[in-house]
């Protein structure tokens, strides 16, 4: 799950026939259409796309597609009770494999993440058509991946408008993985899509149990998932859904969405273990016309726990986010957005203090103050980015103004973090 070492003979083994096809002599070409791989059969083909990066073609058999995405950044965060920050890093480095094996209906999908710590498994399942017929087909995945809950959670970071997600999506659900097993039903010309999983991992990146990136819960307990989502118009995807109307399409595209989650974790609060049961829900919309587009999500979540003595305080929190982006002819953007989370977290589980539920911070180091019982916070966030070739290659900029306000005392805190973000899809 770590190894540098693989990911390095995977690169020699796809770069070396490569090299053998296309030469190193003067009459070799600069051009990698079309080229012949007789090493590994005759009709296969190597091509090339600026941001999307190269394309083994080996017909219905097989296909595989190497990318890799580069996101460097930079941030200041002035706090009105903290020292301010200022720091360079890398958001995202990552590498993506993906493709067909034996057939179109067997695909395959592995993203590694180099930026935090070297070879970390972000994403590695297989999907496979398991049934079809004129109007509607069943797809299955397993593995390791993400839910499906939320849909700016579910986008791929690379294609958000703003440099982080909003303050909703990164506390009531979460950038990371779980691991399981997902089938979803599409149908009616690809507008209606429903899901349904099965995982052991917690989805919160605000709750004191979620287990973070790329690890599995240490419990035996299963968590389950059922969605819907309907697209007006062209569907504008799911894991690839991009923000902002950069083709500045005159037709109006639109989706609706909903979501539940049933949850039953182990947390650890107070200094005691016990069961969490776990109800969450989570409605939004989006659109997108003539370079305009929004995104609106609204949260509910809510945690029963089970403790082994003392009382035990159920829990709840709630959050939404609205945002609006304008795309100008010349790939200039610009967006404003707000979201804010509510925490109603007894200060006591068990009676020896604790919370189930915090409000995540953006970026770690110089992400704002983050609220650990009850209370709000609140976020307005103001962005411009340059789009040199849309997602793949741009240039964004952002302001966020940051209030926190904690209902049991210690004073209402006003934070302002400015990040700029570079992104280069290779």
């Amino acid at each position: 799950m770590r190894s540098r070492t693989g990911i390095s003979l995977l690169a020699a083994a796809f770069m070396t026939p490569l090299a053998l096809a296309n030469g190193n002599g003067p009459n070799s070409s600069d051009e990698l259409d079309n080229i012949s791989l007789p090493a590994l059969r005759t009709d296969a083909s190597v091509s090339f796309k600026p941001g999307h990066g190269f394309r083994v073609d080996g017909g219905d058999e097989y296909s595989l597609n190497l990318t890799n995405r580069i996101q460097a950044g930079w941030r200041y965060s002035n706090l009105d009770m903290g020292q301010d920050q200022m720091t360079f890093y890398g958001r995202r480095v990552r590498s993506e494999l993906s493709g067909h094996v034996f057939g179109k209906e067997t695909r395959y999908f592995i993203q590694l993440e180099w930026a935090s710590g070297g070879g970390n498994t972000l994403d590695t399942y297989i999907e496979q058509d398991l049934w079809s017929n004129d109007e509607w087909s069943l797809i299955g995945r397993a593995g390791q991946m993400k839910p499906l809950y939320g849909k700016e959670a579910t986008g791929w970071g690379t294609y958000l408008f703003f440099t982080e997600r909003s303050l909703a999506a990164r506390t009531l659900t979460s950038e990371g993985r779980v691991l399981g097993g997902l089938a979803e039903l599409r149908g009616m010309d690809d507008h209606f899509f429903a899901h349904l999983g099965i995982f052991n991992a917690g989805y919160a990146g605000g709750s004191a149990f979620n287990s973070g990136f790329w690890q599995q819960n240490s419990d035996n307990e299963m968590n389950y998932t059922v969605g819907a989502r309907y697209e007006f118009g062209e569907n504008m995807g799911d894991l690839w859904f991009a923000q902002g109307d950069l083709d500045r399409s005159e037709e109006l595209r639109a989706s609706i969405h909903g979501n539940l989650w049933i949850g039953n974790e182990r947390a650890t609060a107070g200094g005691q273990t016990g069961d969490v049961d776990v109800f969450a829900f989570n409605v939004g919309g989006a659109v997108k016309t003539g370079g305009i587009s929004g995104l609106a999500e609204y949260f509910g979540w809510s945690g029963d726990p089970d403790f082994n003595a003392g009382a035990n305080n159920d829990q709840g929190a709630n959050g939404f986010n609205v945002q609006v982006t304008y795309t100008a002819d010349a790939n200039w953007g610009f967006g404003g957005r707000v979201s804010m989370v509510s925490v109603d977290a007894p200060a006591t589980l068990g009676g020896t203090g604790g919370n189930l539920m915090t409000i995540q911070s953006a970026g770690g180091l110089g992400g704002g103050t983050t609220l650990a019982g009850k209370g709000d916070v609140t976020e307005f966030s103001l962005g411009v980015s340059r789009f040199f070739n849309a997602h793949d290659r741009k240039l964004q900029a952002d302001i966020t103004f940051q209030n926190t306000d904690p209902s049991g005392g210690g004073g209402s805190q006003d934070n302002i973090i400015f990040r700029v973000l570079a992104t280069l899809s290779i």
